[in-house]
């Protein structure tokens, strides 16, 4: 199933001067947005309360109509942000399948995200088979607002609503919820942007190589979520045939500055087989939308035949462990038309699991925005050196280490232990703790 939009022979030629001549990055500083997702447990009048114990109210509503409850929940969320004194607002609730709705623009000069943003998502709540008990759940995703790393506070209000919901409202971080990051930049020029910027194929490239690296560092259960599928093990460029990738590669008559480029970070020692076709592949792309098609992985949706009812599996494409359904238009194929389609041009970040520890947050934070700045800016060579480092016995914390990221390789020492030691949760009713203070991480981001 070819993802490409073009005909090899009828594509547009790539604009290898915009490419190769792009912004300087050194002026530019990083933004980020990040996506709480939980549930949130609630009762009808008539139910007693399972965990009276728990000093955090319950929602209780009149009964289980879904409408009063998602309402009840969005407004519990909305007063809870509110309180920190976050500005922030509610999606319809009918209306998160809307491609639109998402990002809710009441003035269309508004820039995407300018405010916090409450939805309500049962796709996140589990099977009832598989999350037995008393109570009614309600999927919430928390979108925050544009961050610039360039500002001293901009983890301040991250770090209080990830304190504020769980010490506000009983969550659960159930197996089906994530912790996505979003990452982009202050300023960007569509031409380049469409084009394929050089940042983004040398981050995709080096992300073919570390991508076990970053996966090792969450939760050992997110090595086989469907949330955050490996982008070398499932995407269309790992599923495609060789002579398949090399069609598109007809029409770049003009590809000589980037192959050349290409080579200065690509081990000599690789050179001729199967993995380099594949990182061909993303240098030949001609342009974003061709590239984060390729990036997109193979997914087994369930289609319900009218005639029988009999549900059969088809193979369609979504996104993986790294997301560019934001960064340009169309990024994903067919009609899987995501709510955001380029609208904030980022790249997401999917592999975490959820989280309301602002600690691990922050170092989160920082070790994806530092491989971000490191994708836009670092030399070649320095490129290169951890690429062939990584095609050896490299460890994820070796690799935070060469990226300077000396806080960080503490913390996610710890964090691997203790990880190994824990599992997926199981118990009926597992709500996140109280958190024990009210200090925000101060931890440096380098952006």
């Amino acid at each position: 199933m070819n993802v490409l939009s073009q005909n090899a022979t009828t594509a547009p030629q790539p604009r290898v001067d915009i490419i190769m001549n792009g912004m300087d990055r050194d002026t530019i500083a990083i933004t980020y947005g990040v996506e709480w997702q939980f549930l949130i447990p609630t009762l009808t009048k008539d139910q007693q309360d399972p965990h009276p114990n728990d000093s955090r109210e319950v929602i209780v509503c009149p009964d289980n109509d879904h409408f009063t409850v998602a309402k009840a929940v969005r407004g519990a969320v909305l007063a809870t942000l509110s309180n920190v004194q976050v500005q922030a607002e509610g999606l319809p609730i009918f209306q998160r399948n809307v491609a639109t709705s998402t990002v809710p623009q009441k003035d269309p000069s508004t820039p995407p995200y300018s405010r916090f943003v409450v939805e309500i998502d049962q796709d996140l709540v589990p099977h009832p088979d598989k999350f037995p008990g008393s109570y009614t759940w309600v999927g919430v995703k928390v979108k925050s607002n544009i961050r610039n790393t360039n500002l001293p506070d901009h983890f301040d209000q991250i770090g209080h609503v990830s304190i504020a919901l769980r010490n506000t409202l009983r969550v659960r971080l159930a197996p089906t919820t994530s912790f996505m990051v979003h990452i982009g930049e202050e300023r960007r020029c569509s031409q380049e942007y469409n084009s394929g910027p050089l940042f983004l194929r040398r981050f995709c490239m080096l992300w073919w190589f570390i991508e076990p690296l970053i996966e090792s560092l969450a939760h050992p259960s997110r090595a086989t979520h469907p949330m955050c599928l490996s982008l070398r093990q499932h995407s269309y460029i790992r599923y495609t045939r060789s002579e398949e990738l090399t069609q598109e590669w007809g029409c770049n008559k003009n590809f000589a500055p980037l192959y050349t480029y290409m080579h200065q970070m690509f081990p000599h020692v690789l050179r001729g087989g199967r993995l380099e076709t594949e990182i061909e592949s993303i240098w030949r792309s001609v342009d974003a939308k061709s590239l984060a098609r390729k990036m997109s992985v193979q997914i087994w949706e369930l289609d319900t035949m009218e005639t029988t009812g009999a549900q059969v599996p088809y193979p369609t494409w979504d996104t993986g462990s790294v997301g560019f359904h934001g960064f340009c238009e169309g990024a994903l194929p067919e009609n899987t038309r995501p709510h955001n389609d380029g609208r904030t041009s980022t790249i997401e970040f999917r592999t975490l699991e959820s989280t309301l520890d602002p600690l691990l947050i922050i170092h989160w934070l920082a070790v994806l925005v530092r491989l971000f700045d490191f994708s836009r800016r670092a030399p070649p060579s320095d490129i290169l050196a951890i690429i062939c480092q990584s095609t050896s016995d490299y460890t994820a914390m070796e690799l935070l280490r060469n990226l300077g990221l000396e806080e960080q390789v503490y913390y996610f020492s710890d964090k691997k232990v203790s990880d190994r030691f824990s599992n997926s949760e199981s118990k009926e009713n597992s709500f996140v703790p109280p958190y024990s203070s009210q200090d925000i991480p101060a931890i440096r981001i380098n952006g």
